[in-house]
């Protein structure tokens, strides 16, 4: 259960994290501890690392041309853009703002 599981992890960190010598787990109780055996399973993705990067250096034009590429599709045409008008305008032009404003007064 989750809570096993919970318990298992702080009696971990507890034992490796403790001042006294005598008291800390060394590392092979610590690798032998229930609870690092329970999670010692290495994730799919590969972490980061220079040697994986460099690797898959010949990837990484493609992969910059791919972010580029759908950065651009979310930039906004600037050229293309349809302008409202100038909202002080619109508000002196607007029938029922008109009325509004005479109640007002």
């Amino acid at each position: 259960s989750r809570d096993a599981t919970d318990d298992k992890a702080v009696v971990s960190t507890q034992s490796t994290g403790c001042t006294d010598v005598m008291k800390r787990l060394d590392i092979t109780q610590c690798m032998n501890h229930p609870w690092v055996k329970e999670n010692a399973r290495v994730p799919e993705t590969p972490l980061m690392t220079p040697q994986v990067l460099s690797e898959e250096a010949d990837m990484w034009v493609d992969k910059k041309e791919e972010m580029s590429n759908a950065l651009s599709a979310m930039r906004i045409d600037y050229d293309n853009v349809v302008r409202v008008g100038d909202m002080r305008t619109i508000h002196m032009n607007n029938p029922i703002l008109k009325r509004r404003q005479r109640r007002k007064v």
